[in-house]
């Protein structure tokens, strides 16, 4: 069965336990896409980064829908008070479906958020579960689609809060376009990919109009590489 998505997500963001607006655009696409399952998962979950004493709870992509009924699983490498219910895993390409698995995630999960601050290309690259929708973190230094890089793949690498981290919106689509999916929104930080098979109108969305870029974060100084992908 495939589904009608409103041909423009952008007036409907907002932020209720998302970094930015993504509670909004979450609830839009579900709006409009019927879940699955009601099941989801998120990596790179904790507090709001300028308030880490859960003095606002936590701050996440699928917190919001947790609160509204979702059963799913959280993981971080960091610890968490138990009660945020988040498991300690350090999330890898390696490990990625094992975890799952581990988890008893079910195959028609749908939804999938990836924020591990680097290796989130690779992790996307080896998950073997199909999500209706894939949450992933992008690099908004990148001005065009055609600049198609990520960090290196290496299963050790922590983020040292420079440039150097995730993957650039191109090598994001373009993985997207291999596994089938489909870009429906970007904020700058955080892109929005729906498999193709669920949508009836991919033609309302172009790749090109939904480029979100400036620069943020400080240079890296050590001008580690990139992979072309």
């Amino acid at each position: 069965m495939s589904f009608i998505l409103r041909p423009s997500l952008k007036n409907c963001g907002g932020k209720v336990c998302s970094q930015i607006d993504e509670d909004g655009i979450v609830q839009a696409i579900f709006q409009d896409i019927q879940p699955r399952s009601h099941y989801f998962v998120e990596f790179g979950i904790g507090p709001n980064w300028q308030d880490p004493t859960y003095s606002h709870g936590l701050e996440g992509n699928c917190v919001l829908l947790r609160d509204q009924g979702w059963s799913g699983l959280f993981m971080d490498a960091g610890l968490h008070p138990e009660e945020y219910g988040i498991r300690c895993e350090f999330v890898t390409a390696l490990n990625i479906n094992g975890l799952l698995r581990k988890y008893s995630v079910p195959k028609s999960v749908d939804i999938v958020s990836i924020d591990v601050d680097g290796q989130d290309f690779w992790i996307w690259l080896a998950l073997d579960y199909r999500p209706s929708l894939i949450i992933i973190e992008m690099n908004p230094n990148f001005r065009t689609l055609n600049e198609s890089v990520t960090v290196v793949f290496d299963p050790n690498f922590r983020w040292d809060g420079t440039r150097y981290q995730g993957a650039s919106l191109g090598a994001l689509v373009k993985l997207g376009r291999d596994k089938g999916y489909k870009l429906v929104y970007t904020n700058g930080i955080n892109a929005f990919f729906v498999r193709a098979d669920l949508l009836a109108n991919p033609g309302d969305f172009n790749d090109e109009d939904l480029v979100v870029n400036f620069d943020h974060l400080a240079p890296d100084n050590l001008e580690r590489p990139w992979t072309v992908v």
